[in-house]
């Protein structure tokens, strides 16, 4: 009985397989596994037209479009460069609320753990791949690649990111729990390979309030 229940197990194993030999030999092994890393971050449930993250969290899904036509719109109604502000603003408290979910579920972690698990769920979500660098106590370097919205500007020829700056800094400023200033150094839409930023993690007072003149003057 016991040689029967073993024979049967082998023959399951077996046919699951050839089930993933075939599957692999139509669709990448890497898809597989990109598939797989979405599945656990995200739930998907159509018929309700409801995506959350494991987290509970509920997502949307919009064109890196959808999101350039915010600014722009800004642009329009009360001038380019407190729209870059505004933007930045905007995308701070938007990283604030973004990070926290990580901070709480990570709390033993250290504050560069959280900071990566943060950017793999961000590359997830379309974000972009997001490199950290510690250059010091006070400083931090964050290369994005693939970024959403600065290839979308490329005529433009300056610094577009204000949004992803702002993203960035206000999840630095929940996970080290410092207010920080983030300023965009390399940026695709000026013709760079890749977004780069520097957060400064003990900015003063003035160079929070006056993104936009700061961002200015380095284009």
């Amino acid at each position: 009985m016991q040689y029967y229940s073993e024979e049967k197990s082998g023959k399951k194993k077996r046919f699951l397989y050839k089930i993933l030999l075939r599957i692999n030999m139509e669709i990448p092994l890497t898809k597989i596994l990109n598939l797989y890393k979405i599945s656990k971050e995200l739930k998907i449930d159509p018929e309700k037209g409801i995506i959350k993250s494991k987290r509970g969290i509920r997502y949307l899904l919009f064109s890196s479009d959808m999101a350039l036509a915010i600014e722009d719109e800004l642009k329009r109604i009360i001038g380019k460069d407190m729209a870059k502000g505004m933007t930045y603003r905007i995308g701070y408290e938007a990283g604030k609320r973004f990070a926290t979910p990580f901070k709480e579920e990570f709390k033993d972690k250290t504050t560069v753990e959280i900071a990566n698990k943060c950017g793999e769920f961000a590359q997830i979500a379309g974000w972009g791949r997001h490199e950290i660098g510690i250059v010091s106590d006070e400083k931090i370097v964050i290369t994005v690649y693939n970024s959403p919205i600065s290839g979308l500007k490329k005529t433009l020829k300056e610094f577009s990111c204000h949004f992803h700056a702002g993203l960035l800094g206000g999840s630095a400023d929940v996970i080290t729990e410092k207010r920080i200033r983030c300023e965009e150094v390399k940026c695709v839409a000026r013709g760079d390979k890749f977004c780069q930023f520097i957060l400064n993690l003990k900015p003063n007072k003035e160079s929070i309030l006056n993104y936009s003149e700061v961002n200015a003057n380095s284009v």
